[in-house]
């Protein structure tokens, strides 16, 4: 996307979460959309702020008990620490991933865990273990394949390549 696309995703989250927190419909929805805040903040180069939204799509997810946007906050919060910090971040990466993928485990989410794994291969490749970045993409492919996701399944295959 270009920056002015993640301007455009950025106003129209912003707007969507204000509905939703001053009407208070669609409440289940608001950890979801925190999440999604949080990885437009990302790709826009806003490190902190991303940090902190998926932080605080987490605790959303916790106080409405709502496991599987906690599953997918996690997952953001994976994506934006991998995104800002790399190799140095690995531990907190790795902990937001373990989290992640329990709660996918726990909920019956399968279609989250070919993206844990993408995130898990990305983590390794950050860290130089091509050996764990290749076993954790051959796991996402197959998981992509069982979900009924050929097209990714086929885009991770030729990052195997």
């Amino acid at each position: 996307m270009l920056n002015e696309e993640w301007n455009e995703a950025a106003s129209a989250g912003e707007q969507s979460l204000a509905i939703i927190r001053e009407s208070r419909t669609g409440v289940s929805d608001e950890a979801f959309k925190v999440l999604g805040l949080a990885e437009v903040y990302l790709h826009q180069g806003k490190a902190s702020l991303a940090r902190a939204t998926a932080e605080e799509a987490i605790a959303l997810a916790r106080r409405h008990h709502a496991r599987l946007a906690e599953c997918y906050a996690h997952l953001a919060l994976a994506r934006v620490l991998l995104g800002t910090e790399g190799a140095r971040g690995a531990s907190a990466i790795a902990s937001a991933l373990a989290r992640a993928l329990a709660l996918a485990e726990e909920t019956g989410a399968a279609a989250a865990e070919p993206f844990i794994r993408l995130e898990e291969a990305r983590l390794a490749q950050a860290t130089g273990d091509e050996v764990t970045r290749q076993r954790k993409l051959g796991a996402a492919q197959r998981l992509f394949t069982t979900i009924g996701a050929p097209l990714r399944a086929e885009q991770v295959a030729r990052e195997l390549a």
